[in-house]
């Protein structure tokens, strides 16, 4: 499983819009409450989808709230 880290370098290699939100995001800005996941909010257009799956495309990303967790599409259109 790719690192906290290496996600957020993932996507701003590949030049993706996002903010980082959630926990991570309090860490930041002083909370002592340490969280293990990393929260981004992106812009779903289609640039930057095809940004995000070409980020994340090795890193075998699935649908995580679907009950039989299926993969990322390849294509942004889908």
């Amino acid at each position: 499983m790719a690192s906290t880290l290496d996600i957020l370098n993932r996507l701003n290699r590949h030049k993706v819009e996002f903010v980082v939100v959630g926990g991570l995001a309090g860490v930041v800005h002083g909370s002592a409450l340490v969280t293990e996941d990393v929260d981004v909010c992106a812009p779903l257009s289609q640039q930057n989808l095809t940004r995000i799956l070409a980020a994340l495309a090795d890193i075998n990303p699935r649908f995580r709230m679907s009950p039989h967790r299926p993969p990322l599409p390849v294509e942004a259109e889908r």
